[in-house]
């Protein structure tokens, strides 16, 4: 059974992923509309996956989030962030 504060995480990167895949869905529509032949082999291919890395001494939980995009060209594209998740402050953080 997942506890509030692993459904608050999860919940968390939920509202992120939609807010950025609906966000690519706006970009296409856009692109479709000026350039055509940018999206004339298909719909490009989006894909955003977490997964929990560590917990450090029950302190804090590292999120790995990683994007991939498949706009037809010569190679996809993915790119890797890392969200760092402090359980007692009940948000996200940075180390910065």
């Amino acid at each position: 059974m997942w506890s509030a504060g692993w459904k608050r995480r999860a919940a968390s990167c939920v509202a992120e992923g939609k807010k950025w895949i609906d966000k690519q869905a706006t970009d296409d529509a856009s692109q479709r509309k000026t350039d055509p032949q940018m999206l004339r082999d298909g719909a490009w291919n989006y894909e955003r996956k977490y997964d929990i890395r560590s917990v450090g001494a029950d302190r804090y939980v590292s999120i790995l989030r990683s994007d991939y995009v498949d706009a037809h060209a010569a190679h996809p594209s993915t790119d890797v962030d890392t969200i760092l998740w402090d359980p007692t402050a009940k948000k996200r953080i940075s180390i910065r």
